[in-house]
Parts: C-alpha cells; structure tokens; sequence
C-alpha cells in the first residue's frame, strides 16, 4: 500500500503514519521528494485498510497498489507528469526538441553547435562529455572539461544542459557544473547503485531504455529512482535489439501508448 502525503506534511504526520503500519507487523519505506512525501508499506499490506490511513492528519491519499512497481504507477497519479526543467515544461501538451551533438569535442564546436540549437528554436540542449562506446579503443569523450566545454556554450544561450552519467563517483562532479538533466543510457538501465544515487539528487532524470529490456523491467528501474525521492523521471524509448542487422535499434513505438496506460 502506498500512502500520499499533503505538501508541507510535518515530521510528526508522517511518524504518526510509520508507527501505524509498523503495528500492524509491516515495515515502511519513505520516499522524501521535493514536493511530497510517499510512504510504502511493505509485508502483507492486506491487513491495511486505506480508509484508516487517510483519516490521519496530514495524508492526502492511502490506496493499494498490485503492480511491483508503486511509486511509478498511474493509479495514484493518474494524471499526466509534466516535468519542469529550468521553466521549461517536458510533458503534457508540450513538445520540446533536445538538440545538440553526439560528443563534447572543443569548445569551439560547442560554442557553434549551441549556437545553431538556438537559432532552430530548441529549448534545450544535449551533448556527451563521457562516451559508452562497444570499443574500448573508441573515444570516451573529455569527462569534466567536456562538461565545462558544454556549460560555458549553453549558458552564452541560456539553454539547459543534458547530459550521460555513467559512472556513481562523477554524480559530484555533474552536480559542481549543474547538469539541468541527468541522462542515465541503456547500458545502465539497470545499474542499481546508479539508478539509487540519481534518485537522491533534485534534478530530472532521462532513463533510457535497455536494449534488450521488457517494459516492466524499465519500469521498474524508474522505481528504484523514484523510491529515492526523485519523482521528475523521463523515460526515452532508443529502440530496442532485433534480428534485423540493417540497421542499429529498432523503435518500438508500440512502448509510447504502454507507457502512457503505466505510468
């Protein structure tokens, strides 16, 4: 069972709702977001009744949830998210175009690249300062002078920033140069660890999906970000590996209307 806090619930309200479930035998698992905070009870939550919870002060909604993935779900937020990403929206009736190039190479380049991304009308901007490459030959693309490279051309335009975070130990250094999104790629759907830390952070997470990944595993791996707290989660659909050699990823557009009925 899930229980929705008001905005502004004390500490006292929220305890109040712990100590509740913790005397039925259950145990809890709180999600402190920004705006409001979401209690999880965990065990045989049957024993719960949402009416008993939603008398208590400071709660806003108690309801029962089948699916694993809780937080994520629709049923407790069934309207559609909107992101807000700097005052730009991401979501609802909004189509926003993230432009900009594969790899942070010079400043140059970038200065030019984000110069054309404004002049097109796009409102933000991406652009890769660490690689995952197949090859481990490849360019890896520039780390931290990368990130400094792409913070310095976006802001001559006011454009947030979108960027690759691969590694646990660079969340820091994405954080000292303010990335406006965090973008977690399909080789890391399902690193936990990282999927944890970005749930820790107040900032809007692009989860790409897995190449090879089912819909309810992606799903679930917005779960572990959502269950840190991070709530301002975009799910990218890359396409995903078929049979087919022709070409690089086939697009499943068949995830959108899943999504959209999910979550």
């Amino acid at each position: 069972m899930l229980v929705i806090m008001n905005r502004g619930a004390s500490e006292a309200q929220i305890s109040a709702v712990v100590e509740k479930i913790r005397a039925a035998g259950l145990t809890e698992h709180l999600s402190k977001g920004v705006e409001r905070t979401i209690i999880g009870a965990i065990g045989e939550e049957r024993k719960l009744e949402p009416e008993a919870f939603e008398l208590l002060p400071g709660v806003e909604q108690a309801l029962h949830i089948v699916k694993q993935y809780k937080i994520v779900a629709r049923e407790w937020h069934p309207q559609d998210s909107v992101v807000d990403i700097r005052g730009i929206p991401l979501g609802g009736n909004s189509v926003q175009i993230i432009a900009g190039p594969c790899s942070v190479e010079t400043q140059e380049q970038m200065d030019l690249a984000a110069a054309g991304v404004a002049a097109a009308g796009c409102r933000l901007m991406r652009g890769g300062a660490f690689k995952p490459r197949t090859s481990p030959y490849a360019f890896q693309g520039l780390g931290s002078k990368g990130l400094e490279y792409f913070r310095h051309a976006a802001d001559k335009h006011n454009l947030p920033i979108v960027t690759e975070l691969m590694d646990v130990r660079m969340l820091e250094t994405f954080l000292e140069w303010d990335v406006d999104v965090i973008q977690i790629g399909t080789r890391n759907m399902q690193n936990f660890d990282l999927l944890k830390e970005v749930g820790r952070v107040n900032k809007p997470v692009i989860l790409k999906r897995g190449m090879s990944a089912t819909i309810s595993e992606w799903l679930m791996a917005a779960e572990y970000i959502a269950a840190g707290g991070n709530h301002n989660i975009i799910f990218c659909e890359r396409g995903v590996r078929s049979f087919e050699t022709a070409y690089r990823n086939m697009l499943d557009v068949t995830a959108i209307p899943v999504l959209k009925r999910e979550t």
